[in-house]
């Protein structure tokens, strides 16, 4: 990746939704006004599956003389580990930041994290370039008080310049923006990385928790239309002659943060790309106020599949506390909040308005807001029940710098203060939101649905635990006592966890949130990179059956009814009761601990083979992967298991590679040297199985040849296992593609 031209090297670290690094258009749009100004750069993309230092030594081979992170609230943690990696290799480089957090946590950001040197604030196209042009020049050292729109350390003091005017302020107002060049006709971007397009930037709402607007200092310039037809077409192109390069996103999404706020302008937008016959699938955002039944059709006509809209509340004292609603007309003057009213009842009509045209409607509320009680909470569920949406984002309110609330929020009994990795801020809330329900249809179900498949898939192992390229361990599942001290398992796995990677802890019955904490303390002190931590409850200890519970549920450990529990269970036990466990909410994992349990899963096996039936179980087998069609995963050891002794296992069944502290590669070799043995011992590959068996390392209750009779006369059991792990711990529809 060696290039001496290139000037700067961008990346987009994952967190909180965004689970693996990612093509961001707001650097796309920097990367192309630098182009048009002669300075080189590259947005550094590292693969699923990359280590900490993978990525540091990905952004080091660019040579770049600076090096740049997009930094929101949610993903801090990770630019901080990062650049902190990169410092300790090479501790000259230039490290700057630019996105809300670098804008208004600057001078916080810079005190707390010396390995980042600048923060670049609000937009970053000019600024960018006037830094990497003394950088070229040779004149950065020369002083930085002229360059405005920065944050930056000299010596001992954190010195903030005057903010920079906001690009395109002073031309036309339907295409003030098209001074910056597109990064899709520029060709930075290939038109199918899936992040959508730009008709406008900013927003003139003043809503007091929003932080976009306040980035664009509640303004909104526009791109010509013109300009938007060239670059939706462009990726239409891309998109038809490629797949999707990123998260599998096959449509398109206008990225405006407020499409509707000039209705005329968005019609005459679908109207051109009706007239031009560019059906895509697309999305954009909606407020309620501007909506008709004449874009509702427009909207259908040209291939717009669904809406979002932020509803926020449906509660008038509540909009109006926040300032939600500023541009509509109230219907009866002498009420207090008719706008808010009115309000709702848009909600209502656009909500029925998408309907009618076949739209999804996606639509966004926040509780615990500023002077919101929890009969207020529960009035804004009960509307999204009437409403009947696709699909609802059920928030609670966070704290953004650069925001009214931020500095309001004790005003209304609301507690701001830094979390463990300083951003995002932790919250305590004026009354108790976890007790208000969430539906099937929302966000948290979501959540829940997805922790839950994730520990599934720790517990069934498997090839597929991670489907990245790269050598990073995908999941860990450490088991711990009563007072463990995290540091040092974590201290390890820093170094060989990939980003996007999970970890799961196995407590103990009496641990309690507070121990999740003590872990999550260890977590940031150790620079551990993981996007996903699970901590679980041993719960029971009974008649053969282990029960775990997540303790780290949203809303730091409560909610309700958001307690996903998980049965470790002997198979033959599950047989005995499997009448009292039908009508349970446990997540089952089985265990085949005994011999017994493994022919009777055989038997079973074969019984529903002779009717042609494709039986699966509710739930995942243990350690399952020994009895896939695939070659045993130990050997790439992206899943692994450590004890209480710090033993490194390749699974919860096999025996140990080594310890903690040695190198993963070592480990990877010793399992290497296991597998040749009893490969070469067991004659693999003569063996009439040998391409449809996982030749599993480590196939106790069974002895070697048992196993290897089984996988010969048995051709079923893979497909029962592999059949329950896809229906449980993946989507049910993947069944087709086993």
């Amino acid at each position: 990746m060696s290039d001496d031209s290139i000037e700067i090297a961008f990346s987009f670290p994952p967190g909180g939704n965004f689970w693996n690094f990612q093509p961001h258009l707001g650097v796309a749009y920097i990367q192309a006004y630098l182009a048009k100004n002669g300075i080189d750069s590259i947005q550094v993309i590292p693969s699923i599956g990359s280590t900490l230092s993978d990525c540091v030594e990905q952004l080091l081979s660019t040579n770049a003389k600076i090096i740049g992170f997009t930094c929101y609230d949610h993903n801090y943690f990770m630019v901080r580990t990062i650049a902190s990696s990169i410092k300790r290799i090479k501790p000259e480089a230039f490290i700057i930041i630019g996105g809300p957090a670098a804008t208004f946590s600057d001078e916080l950001i810079l005190a707390n994290c010396t390995d980042i040197d600048l923060c670049v604030r609000f937009e970053g196209e000019e600024t960018t370039m006037e830094l990497a042009s003394r950088m070229i020049e040779g004149s950065l050292s020369d002083g930085l008080e002229d360059v405005a729109g920065i944050t930056y350390r000299q010596e001992d003091s954190i010195i903030r310049n005057p903010d920079r005017e906001l690009f395109g302020l002073k031309g036309s107002k339907e295409c003030s923006l098209d001074g910056l060049p597109s990064p899709y006709l520029k060709g930075i971007l290939k038109g199918n990385e899936g992040i959508g397009v730009l008709s406008s930037r900013g927003c003139t709402q003043h809503c007091t928790f929003c932080n976009y607007s306040a980035m664009s200092k509640h303004t909104i310039r526009y791109h010509s239309i013109e300009r938007i037809i060239g670059e939706i077409k462009y990726i239409k192109t891309a998109m038809e002659q490629n797949p999707p390069e990123f998260m599998g996103v096959n449509y398109v999404e206008f990225l405006d943060d407020n499409f509707t706020l000039n209705i005329k302008r968005a019609k005459k937008i679908l109207i051109q790309l009706i007239d031009e016959g560019i059906k895509l699938p697309f999305l954009c955002n909606c407020r309620p106020e501007n909506v008709d039944e004449e874009f509702a059709e427009l909207l259908s006509q040209a291939g717009f599949f669904g809406i979002f809209m932020g509803i926020e509340s449906a509660v008038p004292r509540v909009l109006n506390c926040i300032k939600r609603v500023q541009n509509v007309k109230p219907q009866i003057e002498r009420e207090d909040y008719a706008r808010e009213e009115n309000y709702i009842s848009k909600v209502r009509e656009t909500v029925a308005l998408a309907k009618r045209y076949n739209l999804k409607t996606y639509v966004g509320v926040i509780l615990g807001l500023p002077g919101e009680t929890l009969g207020d909470g529960q009035k804004t569920i009960e509307l999204i029940k009437e409403l009947d949406v696709d699909y609802y984002a059920q928030n609670y309110l966070k704290a953004y710098a650069g925001t009214e609330f931020f500095s309001t929020a004790s005003n209304y009994g609301i507690t701001v203060g830094p979390s463990m990795s300083l951003l995002p801020y932790n919250m305590r809330y004026a009354y108790s939101i976890h007790e208000i329900p969430f539906g099937t249809n929302s966000s948290l179900q979501e959540d829940l649905i997805k922790a839950t498949k994730q520990i599934l898939k720790a517990f069934a192992g498997g090839p597929d635990t991670c489907f990245g390229v790269e050598n990073g361990i995908d999941l860990a599942i450490i088991e711990i006592y009563k007072n463990y001290d995290f540091h040092e398992v974590f201290h390890w796995l820093s170094q060989h966890i990939a980003l996007d990677g999970k970890v799961v802890i196995l407590g103990k019955e009496r641990d309690t949130i507070e121990d999740f904490d003590r872990m999550q303390k260890a977590r940031f002190e150790s620079y551990l990179p993981a996007i996903e931590c699970y901590y679980l409850r041993r719960f029971a200890n009974q008649n053969s059956i282990n029960v775990f519970e997540i303790i780290n549920k949203p809303l730091h450990g409560s909610i309700l009814h958001w307690d996903p529990r998980f049965c470790l269970i002997d198979l033959k036990k599950a047989l005995e009761i499997s009448k009292d466990l039908k009508d349970t909410n446990l997540s089952l994992i089985y265990r085949l601990n005994e011999k017994e349990d493994v022919y009777s899963l055989a038997e079973i096996s074969n019984a529903f083979a002779k009717h042609s039936a494709e039986m699966y179980f509710n739930g995942v087998f243990l350690d399952g992967c020994r009895w896939s069609r695939g070659l045993c995963p130990a050997l790439k050891l992206r899943r692994i298991f450590v004890d209480q002794n710090g033993e490194v296992f390749p699974c919860m069944t096999g025996l140990s590679l080594g310890r903690i502290n040695d190198n993963i590669q070592v480990l990877r070799k010793n399992a290497t040297k296991i597998f040749k043995r009893i490969s070469d011992a067991r004659q693999c590959i003569r063996c009439p199985a040998n391409s449809r068996c996982s030749k599993c390392l480590f196939t106790d209750p069974l002895t070697e040849q048992e196993y290897c009779e089984l996988r010969r006369s048995n051709f079923e059991i893979s497909g029962v296992v592999a059949r329950s792990k896809i229906a449980n711990a993946f989507n049910a529809s993947l069944l087709e593609d086993l």
